[in-house]
């Protein structure tokens, strides 16, 4: 018999903590679950954990987030996170057998205002490197506003760089690391899990 037959969760604590063991261990980054585990603990236990893991009502959790919105000033990114962090528990729940229905599913997420974004001018970044380029000592973030300039890397992949992710001879960067900041340490994959291939927009180091 297997477990999902013998067992079932009775709470949402229980599918919550099962999920955290089964799921986000064996797929999740350690930041990404320590995130995972910071909005349970934080907001979806308090509420839900007692709960009856079959009996959590539409409204309830409409509600629940709502009030999340108004009272915590929380963005809506990252009530729209929370909320997204339910529905998975629940359609993973769906996936083993231990409920039938998920109550997240028609919650619609909050409208995120769009951002603007502010670009360095050419001349913002010509004053930059030509100023950096005179001295004979370069702070080691000096190289990494370079890579990013010329590849749009995150900073994450810019700290995970190898010699070897560098193909010189056809001139392309293989993206396949990330530095996590949590762990302090390299992963050996990207934030999204894949390796991405960008052009090197220089053939020269800089000088």
């Amino acid at each position: 018999m297997s477990l999902t037959q013998s067992w079932k969760p009775q709470s949402v604590e229980e599918l919550a903590l099962y999920w955290i063991s089964c799921h986000a261990k064996a797929r999740k980054s350690m930041s990404s679950i320590r995130r995972d585990l910071g909005m349970l603990r934080k907001y979806i236990l308090p509420t839900f954990g007692p709960s009856v893991v079959g009996a959590l009502d539409t409204a309830e959790i409409e509600l629940w987030i709502s009030d999340i919105k108004r009272y915590s000033n929380l963005a809506p990114k990252s009530c729209n996170d929370i909320l997204g962090l339910l529905r998975k528990i629940y359609n993973d729940g769906i996936h083993w057998g231990f409920v039938d229905k998920n109550p997240i599913a028609r919650i619609r997420k909050f409208v995120l205002p769009e951002q603007d974004f502010s670009f360095w001018k050419h001349e913002e970044v010509n004053q930059f490197l030509g100023y950096w380029k005179q001295k004979e000592v370069r702070p080691v973030s000096f190289f990494g506003v370079l890579i990013a300039l010329h590849t749009g890397l995150r900073r994450g992949e810019i700290l995970g760089l190898r010699w070897d992710a560098i193909d010189f001879d056809t001139g392309m960067i293989s993206v396949k690391r990330s530095f996590c900041r949590i762990e302090k340490r390299n992963r050996e994959q990207t934030k999204s899990k894949r390796i991405r291939r960008i052009p090197l927009s220089v053939s020269q180091p800089c000088r």
